[in-house]
């Protein structure tokens, strides 16, 4: 995905990939390399992002601007 990435890109950038509203709710600060090994598609992502970068996506209901 990138070299010294906020997270607020990354989710950006999922948030694109996916077609619906992502919030960060890691609270994680500061910039971090991100690699995705193999081609990923918007239904292999949420797999790809627990298996190789430890992060979750949950469905939710949240009112938001």
């Amino acid at each position: 995905i990138g070299g010294a990435v906020e997270l607020p890109t990354l989710v950006n950038i999922i948030a694109q990939e996916i077609g619906r509203p992502v919030i960060d709710e890691t609270g994680l600060k500061g910039r971090y390399d991100f690699a995705v090994n193999g081609n990923v598609t918007k239904d292999t992502l949420p797999t790809v992002l627990h298996e190789q970068l430890g992060l979750t996506l949950e469905p939710t209901t949240a009112a938001f601007e």
